[in-house]
């Protein structure tokens, strides 16, 4: 028994015991820029004031406590990493808490944590795994109108984990999308995601970081210039009303065949009233002349010799039938016929003489349907013609452009231009990174395509570390097609866009050859006011041996090793201070040609704004700027696209060491580019950041065109109204048919009567002689029912003579009369039947 319980005590002592290995560690996780706690505590809680705990990161020194003497008093052996930064808690260790805090997190800190205590009996070992995140910010940019719709790009920098990303639109259906650019640089992730929109909406761009159930979006509302639905809904409308007046059009048209009086291309006459009774007063008409061809409705006039000149007429008749289609309105004639094609060109009239007499009025409602038909077929989606690109410089630059056809262009040729310059080359596989191909100097080293696009068509290139220079027009030339096609752009990149950061933060200061060349056996240098931040030579650098290093940048400056395979000479300077701002150049000498890149590094003390669209209210859109991390305090102010400040809540502010965050809150009511522009007057620093609204609602295009339908319709309304109800009476007409009586016989005069039931339109009449002359008349006695009139007029002659009631229903181009003879002296009548003319 004894020697049992020996062995099971040397068991014991000789283990060692740990926590959190076994099973899963416990992930800690801290936002970029906070302080963190790594939690480790005996269970026993005995005193640790005169023990030993090391903390550990993948084998690095972490933080070092042995009985009073730690990291931050004596050399420890603590890695760089985290020196200055990492304490414990002293008043804690009685009760055998060993846990310490690490201050201004970054995402290198990110990683599997041990806190182990060597000397105790069994040595213990405790597990922690901290995730340091940033989260993504985004921003959407609308890049460029092609044929195809409008790009649209979201961007994401500095985030970790990796975000995943999407586009939706305004229903939240996620989107097609195109990953233009992923890096990775030092754990930070930036990311570029493409994609095409073909309608108004409003679009999102979504990024989601699962494991810190993160979640963040950036929106824009894009408009296309062409018509809406309301617009669309709106010219159907249009559309019914002209196919409708077409068609009453037309039934008269065929009406109105039906009552010819001559036809032309027989040569027969059509009587003028001074000849309708010819059997009275014979007489011959010999006239001919020329019309140019015209198809259509004309009137009669006099019979006289004329040609006519038409010509001014069929030029507004033609514009109608290329813009509207149809021809609406007809000359205001009662006596018609119609011209028929004899010849290719003329038809020849004999006997007649034609006059196309149109009132003022009519052609000014030809003049005015015109426009308004002009106006809506003019309607269109028409993209932008000029293709601006916008970058801040330093950033990157794509040049879009992509045949419509989605042709494979592997085999083809294009080339980008400059002002004249070639900025790259493309030919059948050699480009001008392989080959020389007469590339500008300027462009040298920082321009490259998209070799897995080509198939599909896609000649756009990528310009890297873009440079004021750089702004200006550039050409796509794409030769070796059925067709040589050339492509605008032009590009406009924003003074250098300054690296900034918190101090005491870490920078990465970007570098990147577009080539993408393995840059592990060249030499690289960084340098800052001519001294040397950092040197990299064939596999060697300043962390290695003595390269003449600035002792202010010593144990500070890291690149990335990996990296290097991919042209990227990028490097992290930790733990940055007021002394490190400035500029810096990234060089490499012996590359042909040697290429040098420049940028800037502040302190982040003056943040950019960033909005967003909160929610629709019964009031109007609610819309929130951010501004986080500024110093000194700045005030904040939202305009509209005109500049007006509108009116806002009150700030909410906080602050923190210094360091404020501020949010203003403002709801708008009406479509428009509203911008929140941030103000610190103690530095003279002024930033602002805009967003795109569209409240649902008539736009100014959408009023102008409501105003052209309605001048179209109000122009129908009108031509109908002076036609006196016309298009009606075709539907419920009843044409007039006079009858005529001798009503009372007198010694010198006789009272005849005329009169005509159930007409419509309303007729109007008169009696005329045998020459034609109207005879005065009493006040015709008139009675309605049902729409349909009945109309009675007398009149008194007093002489020998055949004379003639007649009816007419301008509306419907329809004329009656009937005809009596009256004898004075001895009472003879005759009656005569109706003839319509």
């Amino acid at each position: 028994m004894e020697l049992l319980l020996l062995v099971f005590f040397c068991l014991l002592t000789g283990s060692e015991v740990t926590f959190g290995a076994e099973n899963e560690p416990e992930v800690i996780p801290a936002k970029e820029g906070s302080d963190v706690i790594l939690p480790c505590s005996l269970s026993s809680r005995q005193s640790i004031s005169r023990e030993k705990f090391v903390w550990r990161k993948d084998g690095r020194q972490v933080f070092q406590f042995n009985a009073g003497d730690h990291s931050n008093h004596i050399n420890t052996g603590q890695d760089q990493q985290f020196k200055g930064r990492v304490s414990h808690f002293a008043n804690k260790l009685r009760s055998g808490d060993a846990s310490i805090t690490i201050r201004d997190t970054k995402v290198a800190d990110t990683g599997n944590y041990t806190c182990e205590f060597p000397n105790l009996q069994p040595s213990q070992t405790f597990y922690v795994n901290l995730l340091v995140f940033a989260e993504a910010r985004l921003s959407v940019t609308i890049i460029n109108q092609t044929k195809d719709g409008i790009q649209l790009f979201c961007e994401v920098r500095g985030a970790f984990p990796k975000p995943e990303l999407h586009w939706q639109d305004g229903k939240g259906h996620k989107l097609p999308v195109e990953v233009i650019l992923e890096s990775d640089r030092g754990g930070i992730y930036e990311i570029t995601l493409q994609t095409i929109v073909t309608k108004a909406d409003y679009y999102r761009c979504v990024a989601t970081q699962n494991e810190i159930h993160y979640q963040a979006y950036a929106e824009t509302y894009v408009h296309f210039p062409g018509l809406t639905a309301g617009q669309i809904a709106g010219i159907v409308i249009a559309v019914i009303v002209v196919v409708g007046v077409v068609l009453i059009v037309y039934k008269q048209w065929v009406f109105m065949k039906g009552q010819l009086l001559a036809d032309i291309h027989t040569n027969s006459v059509l009587p003028s009233p001074a000849a309708r009774n010819k059997r009275l007063n014979p007489r011959d008409d010999e006239t001919t002349g020329l019309l140019t061809e015209k198809t259509g409705l004309v009137s009669v006039d006099k019979v006289q010799v004329h040609q006519i000149n038409q010509s001014v007429n069929q030029s507004v008749r033609t514009a109608l039938w290329m813009c509207a289609g149809v021809v609406l309105l007809l000359p205001d004639k009662t006596e018609i016929f119609r011209v028929r094609s004899v010849s290719s060109r003329k038809v020849l009239i004999s006997n007649v003489k034609v006059t196309l007499n149109l009132q003022p009025s009519s052609i000014t409602m030809e003049l005015l349907l015109l426009v308004f038909f002009c106006l809506l077929t003019g309607s269109e989606v028409t993209f932008g013609a000029e293709n601006v690109i916008i970058v801040d410089e330093g950033r990157y630059a794509i040049l879009p452009f992509s045949l419509n056809e989605k042709d494979d262009i592997t085999n083809k040729k294009f080339e980008w231009k400059k002002d004249g310059r070639q900025v790259f080359l493309y030919d059948d596989g050699d480009h001008s990174n392989i080959v020389n191909t007469g590339q500008d100097q300027q462009f040298k080293g920082r321009v490259s395509h998209f070799s897995n696009k080509l198939k599909s068509g896609n000649a756009s290139i990528i310009i890297r570390n873009t440079m004021v220079a750089d702004s200006g027009d550039y050409t796509c030339e794409l030769t070796n097609l059925n067709l040589s096609q050339t492509f605008h752009f032009q590009l406009r990149v924003l003074e250098k866009k300054v690296i900034k950061v918190d101090e005491g933060r870490d920078v990465t200061l970007p570098c990147s050859l577009s080539s993408r060349q393995d840059i592990t056996p060249e030499m690289f240098k960084w340098k800052k006011d001519g001294r040397q931040v950092f040197l990299y030579d064939a596999g060697d650098h300043s962390d290695n041996f003595n390269t003449g290093q600035g002792q202010q940048f010593r144990g500070r400056v890291e690149h990335f090793p990996d990296k290097l395979k991919s042209g990227d000479a990028s490097i992290t300077i930790r733990n940055t201070n007021v002394a490190d701002t400035g500029e810096y150049t990234c060089e490499f000498p012996y590359l042909q040609p040697e290429q040098m890149f420049h940028m800037k590094f502040v302190f982040d003390t003056s943040p950019q704004p960033c909005v967003r669209r909160l929610k629709q209210t019964k009031d109007g859109i609610q819309l929130q700027c951010e501004v986080r991390g500024a110093s000194p305090k700045p005030e904040l102010h939202w305009e509209d696209g005109a500049g007006n400040v509108l009116l806002a809540e009150k700030p909410q502010e906080i602050e923190r060491g210094g360091i404020y965050n501020v949010i203003l809150q403002t709801i708008v009511t009406k479509t428009d580019i509203y911008c929140c522009v941030a103000t610190q007057e103690a530095i003279n620093q002024t930033t602002h950041d805009d967003i795109n609204v569209y409240i649902p609602g008539l736009t100014a295009g959408q009023i102008a065109l409501i105003v052209i339908i309605v001048v179209g319709v109000v122009g129908l309304v009108f031509a109908v109204y002076i036609r006196r109800y016309r298009i009606i009476s075709f539907f419920m007409r009843v044409e007039a048919k006079p009858s005529v009586r001798i009503v009372e016989q007198r010694d010198k005069s006789a009272l005849l009567q005329c009169e005509v039931r159930g007409a419509f339109p309303k007729p109007k009449l008169h009696w005329e002689d045998r020459e034609g002359h109207k005879l005065p008349a009493e006040e015709p006695q008139e009675s309605e029912r049902g729409g349909h009139y009945d109309i009675i007029l007398i009149t008194t002659v007093t002489k020998t003579d055949i004379y003639r009631c007649v009816a007419t229903q301008k509306e419907i181009n329809h004329q009656a009369h009937a005809d009596i003879h009256v004898h004075i002296s001895a009472l003879q009548t005759v009656f005569t039947e109706a003839v319509a003319t």
